[in-house]
């Protein structure tokens, strides 16, 4: 889902708790100042279009929002093509946890568990840790129950967001399953 703005509101449709801010397409830079102090400082911009960390602006104060909403429109305009931008209040010390969620056409649906992002530099990751620390380090009364999709025997693993493993053995004209990936 290229577009955050249409991400962020069809997951808040269904009910899953999203950072606050305010997330409209089309917006001016008026129209943003005028909602950030609702949004709460300090906040962060963030083009609609991103990824991967760029273009993200953090605004401390609302004297200096004028002057970073301009510069966020231009490095997403050059970056994305798109200068559409939104605000979320700034989670200092956040934990950036992923889902690898597959789906294919004929109604199977899997996960490849989670893993922990959190170490950053200038928004983007550095480390990708699977499993999470984190959610390894949660007491929740023992294993997962039947059909909660945690992959069996999980091994702790690393790696940089540059490291690829091909999946040579997935086909598009054949469905997917959790048999087909594991081999």
């Amino acid at each position: 889902m290229g577009d955050k703005i249409r991400s962020k509101n069809h997951v808040a449709g269904y009910g899953v708790p999203v950072v606050p801010g305010i997330a409209e397409p089309g917006m001016t830079d008026a129209q943003l100042m005028e909602a950030a102090p609702a949004v709460g400082f300090p906040l962060l911009i963030k083009p609609s279009a991103g990824g991967g960390g760029k273009g993200m602006h953090v605004v401390e104060r609302h004297e200096d929002l004028e002057a970073t909403l301009a510069t966020a429109r231009r490095v997403a305009a050059s970056a994305f093509g798109d200068d559409t931008l939104f605000l979320e209040r700034l989670v200092r010390t956040p934990r950036h946890i992923e889902v690898q969620v597959l789906a294919d056409n004929h109604g199977n649906v899997i996960h490849l568990g989670e893993r922990e992002c959190s170490l950053q530099r200038r928004h983007q990751k550095v480390i990708e840790e699977a499993p999470s620390p984190l959610l390894e380090s949660l007491h929740d009364g023992g294993p997962p129950g039947p059909g909660s999709a945690r992959p069996p025997a999980r091994r702790p693993a690393a790696s940089t967001t540059a490291a690829r493993e091909p999946w040579n053995s997935w086909s598009p004209t054949r469905p997917l399953t959790s048999s087909s990936l594991w081999r």
